[in-house]
């Protein structure tokens, strides 16, 4: 990615797509390259839905986080084992 990035001057967004283990390696990339605001802070859940400060109305709070210096746009994968697979006799 940061090649890319390196060779293609100009731009300015990024996705990702990718399908099977390629998905799993896509989420390992946007992990190691996400570079979040100074100030962002994670959301916080204590477990009741009414004392939540979690909305469902879309927020632009990650507006400014980055993606290897790039504006995320969109993560999508196919038939990615995001969750593990089920092992033989499991």
């Amino acid at each position: 990615v940061k090649l890319v990035i390196e060779r293609r001057h100009g731009l300015q967004k990024v996705s990702f797509i990718a399908h099977s283990l390629g998905g799993l390696i896509a989420r390992y990339a946007v992990g190691k390259l996400y570079v979040p605001l100074l100030n962002e802070k994670p959301p916080t859940v204590n477990g009741n839905c009414s004392e939540n400060n979690v909305s469902l109305q879309p927020q632009n709070k990650h507006q400014g986080s980055t993606i290897a210096g790039l504006e995320p746009m969109n993560f999508i994968t196919f038939a990615t084992p995001h969750l593990g697979s089920k092992g033989n006799k499991q």
